[in-house]
Order: C-alpha cells, then sequence, then structure tokens
C-alpha cells in the first residue's frame, strides 16, 4: 500500500522534485491548500511577437488568449512578460 498523497507530495517537494503529475483528475489544489502559479515561456512571448510585428496575428487577442488558457488550466497566479500591455488592455 503506498502512502497517501498528503503524504508523499511534501516530502518530494522538500526533496526537490522538479515535476509533479496527478492522475484520476486530482490536482495540487485539490489536495493542498496552497495556489497554483504557471508563467508563460519566453519562446511563445517572442514567437507571438514576431507573429504580431509582421502583421500575421493580434498580439493583444493572441495574448490574452494565450494567457487565459493557462488560467483556465487553473493557475491562480500567471507570470507573464505582457504584464504591463495586459494592465493596459484589461
Amino acid at each position: 500500500m503506498s502512502a497517501p498523497p498528503r503524504v508523499v507530495v511534501p516530502r518530494l517537494l522538500f526533496e526537490g522534485e522538479p515535476t509533479l503529475c496527478f492522475a484520476d483528475g486530482d490536482t495540487g489544489k485539490s489536495l493542498f491548500a496552497v495556489a497554483l502559479a504557471a508563467y508563460s515561456v519566453s519562446g511563445e512571448y517572442a514567437m507571438l511577437k514576431a507573429a504580431a510585428a509582421a502583421g500575421d496575428l493580434d498580439e493583444r487577442a493572441a495574448a490574452i488568449e494565450a494567457l487565459t488558457s493557462i488560467r483556465r488550466a487553473g493557475a491562480d497566479v500567471v507570470i507573464t512578460y505582457w504584464a504591463k500591455e495586459l494592465a493596459g488592455w484589461l
């Protein structure tokens, strides 16, 4: 019998585990009273900036969609290079 997640996960985090996967619809949010933070990677930011500069897409719409998808996935906090622009857009 394996140890319950409330015992195993804190130990894994303490030991420096970089990634935790939860199966069967369980999430860290359902197991622990902690905020979940996520960030958009610099490559995505650069790619969307370049596409917008080339006139291939609307940067505002693309950025808001990318960041909304992070929030929709369960993040309580989103860290992004678009922070200043997003504040003006919203």
